[in-house]
């Protein structure tokens, strides 16, 4: 038999605070690998989580005491706990096991005692048993402790004690309640500024608290500013701030008939600053003609990968314009595009393009007619005059139905030619409305109606023209001036003008009015009293 004094001269009083909310415990003669004096084995079954922790000797030589934290019996009130206990090798030990199930810190308490023999196990020796969890247990995690003392069956659960060894261990209570969750709520992220659920799903509860815990205590959620829903299976935290990043919640549900309550795992919040996205519409152009396709393409920022689009035209949203670009030949004047853009990324606020207003013209002819000029010494000036050409029309001069090579100018300017010639140009409009790109001018000549008379002889060309022509003449009265006047075949005066006579010479350019009508008509020239007449085509 191990006698106490045999160890005196080597005793140290060995204790720790095992929690600062439970008892400290001491071996006063040896530490618990001195004579194999430990709790070898030690497992549960029964549980919906058990222990099994095997051959671990002395777990700490120092104190004889090891609090193995990460070693959980889940078990559920009003059920049984099977239990096995092995000692060392050497000795005999009684064993005793407390569960504080009231959560209050000690061992102390009615039934907190859990397993408790009337002997000790011999020398290498196992102990089976089974205790009840009781209905009432607080539910939530606890303190299970495994202690042996050499020779004595009635170990304290505190205190001091010769030999043996000391082992804690967790107890969660489990609630018999019949509310159950079959979804916790998940961990969510939620945007500064803006609310975000937290949701659960629980069976046979009927009235129901969130709850949330801000990184001090938890608190009971209450319907306001910061919360909605507090009472229902679904938490809408609102006006959340960056402050809240951390933040927990769960849920409690309660069945007022059985008188018991559960709680959720918790759910974290995560945090993340709200800012604004952008976006620009980028037309290929704004000023267009009716039926012209236009591409409008879009550069935005804080899209994400992945961004939605929605194409606006005044003010209604286009049916299947869902795309980054967006392409029309059906705009109409004064049409207004905008595209709405929603960003994949979290925490990023929709946005608006720009306004884009479009100009749209109606198509029309383009057209070009030519005037011609005397220039001397048998040179004529013919000059093209547009009509819808553009910016930046382009010619092609002919002569008698071929082309005149290098005559791509405005003005083509004819040497040696013909009164039998006939001259014409072709256009090319560079605007973007017209319906005919391709445009011709009549063909114009130096045919000329020559007459004598008293006050002279008179030229008129082109002749026929479109009412733009050039009058010259040699006058024999000696004058400054001379009157010209254009008479249609009913007698009726339609032109009237003054010009000036330089050494006998007339020359001047007419342009009549555009209303006139294709036919015969008579220029009259007078000067001094003397007058002599002339006829000329119009068609235009």
């Amino acid at each position: 038999m191990l006698r106490a004094g045999v160890f005196a001269a080597a005793s140290l009083l060995l204790s720790m605070s095992v929690n600062a909310q439970y008892c400290s415990i001491s071996y006063t003669y040896a530490q618990c690998n001195s004579y194999n004096m430990y709790i070898n084995k030690f497992s549960t079954t029964g549980g919906l989580a058990n222990i099994t922790n095997n051959n671990t000797g002395c777990g700490s030589s120092s104190n004889s005491y090891k609090f193995y934290n990460t070693m959980v019996h889940k078990g559920v009130q009003g059920t049984t706990v099977n239990f096995s206990v092995t000692i060392g090798s050497s000795y005999p030990q009684g064993v005793r096991i407390y569960v504080d199930w009231n959560g209050d810190g000690d061992f102390n308490d009615a039934n907190e005692t859990a397993h408790s023999s009337s002997s000790t196990i011999s020398a290498g020796g196992t102990r089976t048993g089974s205790f009840t969890v009781p209905a009432n247990a607080t539910v939530g995690q606890t303190r299970m402790r495994v202690r042996s003392s050499y020779s004595d069956p009635n170990v304290a659960a505190c205190g001091a004690e010769n030999y043996g060894e000391c082992e804690d261990y967790v107890f969660e209570v489990v609630p018999s309640c019949s509310v159950k969750f079959t979804n916790d709520p998940s961990d969510n992220v939620g945007c500064g500024g803006f609310a975000t659920p937290f949701s659960a799903t629980v069976q046979s509860a009927d009235t129901f608290r969130w709850q949330y815990f801000n990184g001090a205590t938890w608190s009971n959620a209450v319907d306001g500013p910061q919360f909605g829903g507090a009472t229902t299976t679904t938490l809408q935290v609102k006006n959340i701030l960056p402050s809240m990043t951390g933040w927990k919640y769960r849920l409690i549900g309660y069945n007022t008939t059985e008188n018991c309550s559960v709680k959720s795992k918790d759910a974290e919040l995560t945090v993340i600053p709200t800012s604004a996205s952008s976006i620009i519409i980028l037309p290929s152009d704004t000023v267009i003609c009716k039926g012209q396709t236009v591409t409008m393409q879009t550069a935005f920022s804080k899209g994400g990968s992945t961004p939605q689009y929605q194409w606006v035209m005044n003010g209604v949203d286009i049916a299947g314009a869902n795309g980054a670009s967006y392409s029309s030949n059906s705009l109409s004047n004064n049409d207004i595009i905008s595209v709405k853009f929603v960003s994949s990324q979290q925490c990023i606020l929709p946005s608006v393009s720009n306004n884009v207003v479009f100009s749209v013209g109606e198509k029309y002819e383009s057209k070009v007619d030519i005037t011609v000029s005397y220039l001397g010494d048998n040179q004529y000036q013919f000059q093209a005059h547009p009509k819808n050409g553009g910016k930046a029309p382009l010619y092609q001069w002919f002569k008698n139905g071929k082309y005149i090579p290098g005559a791509t100018g405005a003005r083509y300017v004819a040497e040696n030619i013909f009164h039998s010639d006939k001259i014409y140009v072709e256009m090319v409009s560079s605007d973007e409305c017209v319906q005919n790109k391709v445009s011709a001018s009549k063909s114009i000549g130096l045919d000329v109606s020559d007459i004598t008379g008293t006050l002279g002889t008179f030229s008129v060309y082109p002749n026929p023209n479109s009412g733009r022509f050039t009058l010259t003449g040699d006058l024999t009265a000696n004058t400054n001036t001379a009157s010209i006047d254009i008479i249609n075949t009913l007698g009726q005066n339609v032109y009237n003008s003054q010009v000036a006579v330089n050494n006998h010479k007339l020359q001047t350019a007419v342009e009549l009015d555009s209303k006139l009508s294709n036919g015969m008509y008579t220029i009259k020239v007078t000067a001094d009293g003397k007058t002599s007449s002339m006829r000329f085509m119009l068609n235009k």
